[in-house]
């Protein structure tokens, strides 16, 4: 019997299996298809239908200032979106790699697709008022970065209802329709003059709507709720990074786009007073409900332990409950109460109705439903209640109450579209969910048989495993070579 090496016995790993067809050397398959096509088709529809706002033209006329504090309010927006709701996905050991790249790969694209979506929706309405049947190009400028990242942050809070259970191919098509149906429901917004400019119904309640339904058309069967999903310490303190993120960015994310939104709505609004009241009711609400989420989920395991899933989404239900009410109140303790109970009803939800759900085929891996679902639907009836009771006595100057209530209505009525619209994103979010669940069920989005998706699956996990650099694998693998006894010749 001859003697046998061992020195690379660490190195070996069984080469992965190829997906698509190869040409060149490099294997084409459906994701690289998609990926491909969108890049290319954002070039030419940007080089065609887009240019800088005049003012950021060379040939502008006067200096222009430096907006030091736009692009602070746009870092904050993206941590946000990046950071906060990308690690907020990261709710199990096995799927934490797809969980936190997806979420950056679909926000990414949600930015490009959401700038050319809102434009062309906002030059089909302008062409549509004024009959002179001109088409303006898309003028870019910080406004449309801003708007982008929250139609991204409805695309990330709908595929959190996903992660774990699609493909990168379904994901990314997922998040296209998401896209182009959000920034639709966001133009109706503007077109009913509906205050949701923070995002409570067209974001939160929209979204969650969509990524529960599409769930739904998309998995028939699964084995992981946010019950039963295996867990480790490094998934567990990944997602407490996203909710402190969160946590911080809040309140500028709730404020962010207030210029653009009442800008469009009415003429010469007075911000400070508006976006201060928002700013301060998000910190008191999201503190309420950090703290009932801590206390419910003690209660919850016999006044033991806190269940780390249950404080994990449940905890920012308070940002997203006084998203479209902070304007109105003109002291915390509104927003205390909503947040406590938004926070209540969250971890009410993740424990009990969410395992309920799943028994229907509505699967929720990440607490969609408690975290964003429950709180815009109760956001949306307190914006109605706010829009309602609003009146000058409440300390509004005249500028400051016709941005709360458009277009010289009552305050009734207000509140009244207030409620229209909120049902408008809950019907919407059903019907877009379903329809787009079922286009990608076919085979072009890589559908799989089974519904749940490990990240060996899709990412490389050996490798990482294993050093690729050869002086540091030899090192390693020399050792183990000469402890092993040698075969030799009989």
């Amino acid at each position: 019997m001859t003697s046998i090496d061992l020195t690379n016995h660490n190195m070996a790993t069984a080469a992965p299996k190829k997906s698509g067809v190869s040409f060149l050397g490099i294997t084409i398959n459906h994701s690289s298809n998609l990926i491909f096509l969108s890049q290319v088709a954002f070039a030419c529809l940007y080089g065609g239908c887009t240019t800088f706002e005049r003012a950021y033209n060379h040939h502008a006329d006067g200096i222009v200032p430096f907006e030091v504090d736009q692009m602070l309010v746009h870092l904050f927006l993206s941590l946000f979106v990046f950071v906060g709701l990308g690690f907020l996905a990261v709710q199990s050991e096995k799927y934490t790699w797809q969980a936190v790249g997806y979420s950056l790969a679909l926000a990414t694209t949600a930015v490009q697709w959401s700038i050319l979506m809102i434009g062309f929706w906002d030059r089909g309405r302008e062409t549509r008022l004024d009959d002179s049947g001109s088409w303006q190009p898309i003028y870019l400028d910080f406004s449309s970065l801003k708007n982008s990242l929250y139609i991204a942050a409805g695309v990330l809070v709908g595929y959190q209802a996903l992660a774990g259970r699609v493909s990168f191919a379904q994901a990314y098509v997922v998040a296209f329709f998401q896209t182009f149906f959000q920034t639709a429901v966001y133009l109706i917004a503007i077109e009913l003059l509906v205050l949701d400019a923070r995002g409570t119904m067209f974001v939160h309640l929209f979204g969650a709507t969509f990524g529960l339904f599409a769930s739904l058309a998309i998995c028939t069967k699964t084995t992981r709720d946010v019950a039963n999903q295996p867990r480790s310490a490094e998934a567990g303190a990944f997602g407490l990074l996203g909710l402190a993120v969160l946590f911080v960015t809040f309140p500028v994310f709730n404020i962010g786009n207030l210029d653009y939104f009442l800008g469009r709505l009415v003429s010469t609004p007075d911000l400070a007073p508006l976006a201060f009241r928002g700013y301060f009711n998000t910190i008191m609400s999201m503190a309420a409900s950090v703290a009932v989420a801590f206390l419910v989920s003690k209660a919850n395991n016999n006044g033991t332990k806190f269940a780390l899933y249950q404080i994990q989404t449940p905890a920012i239900a308070g940002g997203v409950v006084i998203a479209a009410t902070g304007y109105y109140l003109r002291n915390p303790y509104g927003a205390i109460l909503a947040g406590a109970v938004a926070g209540l009803v969250a971890v009410w939800a993740q424990t009990q109705l969410t395992p309920i759900l799943a028994k229907v085929n509505i699967h929720d891996t990440n607490g969609v439903l408690g975290a964003f679902f429950f709180p815009g639907f109760i956001g949306a009836i307190s914006s109605a209640i706010a829009a309602a009771r609003a009146t000058p006595a409440q300390d509004f100057a005249p500028i400051q109450l016709a941005s709360l209530i458009l277009d010289g209505r009552d305050p009734k009525v207000q509140g009244g579209y207030q409620v229209g619209f909120g049902l408008v994103c809950l019907g919407f979010g059903i019907l877009a969910g379903l329809f787009t669940g079922a286009i990608v069920n076919l085979p072009l989005c890589e559908s799989r048989s089974t519904s749940n998706v490990n990240d060996a699956d899709e990412w490389d996990v050996e490798a990482a495993a294993v050093s690729i650099n050869p002086v540091v694998a030899e090192k390693h693998a020399t050792p183990a070579a000469a402890e092993a006894p040698a075969a030799t010749t009989a």
